[in-house]
């Protein structure tokens, strides 16, 4: 992939030792730099984002943190497997058990936006036990979002931007700078725009297409909604002004928790809730993590 020069927020990161490294999920190749030193964190971006999506928090916690951001499969440098089945649940949470095994973590605290949550919601369901605690920045709550965008008609409006996604084929145009329109900083905006120019973009569209329901809707939510009930401790983080998901799908949030879980709205942020509102996201985080390392913590 051709060199893209660097947003200049990226200079802070500078005073850190940055460790490049990678390693392989059956015949994947798994991308992941990492600062700092001390507990682990484990950031996941979403799309259309690469790992540095995070470098307002990487230059906080690896203060006092060792922070790991992979890039996901679809995502270069990170191998980008074309066929769609490829980006099935199964691979994607497999990605992450590569992660900790690699890394040598038997449990980490997970941070994901956008699709990097959905991955490690699912991580979370399947291996609670590999999950310390689970960070959601702007990424929906599975099934609850899932049974709204089958039956509301407003949920489904929002939707419409990825009928594109689930179209695209191989060779057509990837409307850049339709898909970053929302990012709100500007320099960060042009950086992906140039990032996606210059990658392949069906890995990432594949996330869609296999796992993002596309019209028509209509089908009823499962029977056992059990499998969906998250069994490790949730900080959910949520810039109001997102304009990709109702709010609704959080309005009975408490049904789908079996341990604590802590919501915090961010009004005047948008779905970049960490990039709009970086000392909030940070503060509430940090906030989060002092609540496992109290005397009285379990």
């Amino acid at each position: 992939m051709p060199s893209i020069q660097e947003p200049f927020a990226l200079a802070a990161l500078e005073e850190f030792v940055c460790i490049d490294s990678s390693f392989i999920n059956g015949d994947v190749m798994i991308h992941c730099l990492s600062y700092g030193e001390g507990e682990p964190l484990v950031f996941v971006h979403g799309f259309p984002d690469n790992d540095l999506t995070f470098h307002k928090q990487i230059a906080d916690f690896a203060k006092d943190h060792t922070v790991y951001v992979p890039t996901m499969r679809g995502y270069p440098p990170s191998s980008v497997p074309t066929d769609v089945d490829r980006y099935s649940v199964g691979e994607l949470v497999g990605d992450m058990v590569a992660l900790l095994d690699n890394l040598q973590l038997e449990s980490a605290h997970v941070i994901g936006h956008d699709w990097g949550g959905v991955v490690l919601q699912a991580f979370a369901l399947y291996h609670p036990k590999r999950v310390k605690s689970l960070v959601l920045l702007n990424s929906p709550v599975l099934q609850p979002f899932l049974n709204l965008l089958q039956a509301d008609s407003e949920q489904q409006k929002l939707a419409r931007y990825t009928l594109p996604y689930h179209r695209y084929q191989p060779g057509d145009s990837k409307n850049e700078e339709y898909i970053v329109r929302n990012i709100r900083d500007p320099e960060w905006r042009r950086y992906v725009a140039k990032y996606l120019e210059a990658s392949p973009i069906e890995g990432m569209l594949n996330y869609y297409k296999k796992i993002y329901p596309g019209p028509p809707y209509g089908n009823p939510p499962p029977d056992d909604v059990s499998p969906f009930i998250y069994k490790v401790p949730t900080l959910i983080l949520w810039g109001l002004d997102d304009p990709y998901f109702s709010l609704k799908h959080l309005s009975d949030l408490w049904e789908w928790f079996e341990h604590s879980y802590r919501f915090v709205s961010i009004p005047d942020a948008g779905h970049w809730v960490h990039q709009d509102a970086p000392q909030k996201v940070n503060y509430e985080i940090r906030s989060w993590l002092a609540g496992f390392n109290a005397p009285n913590a379990a």
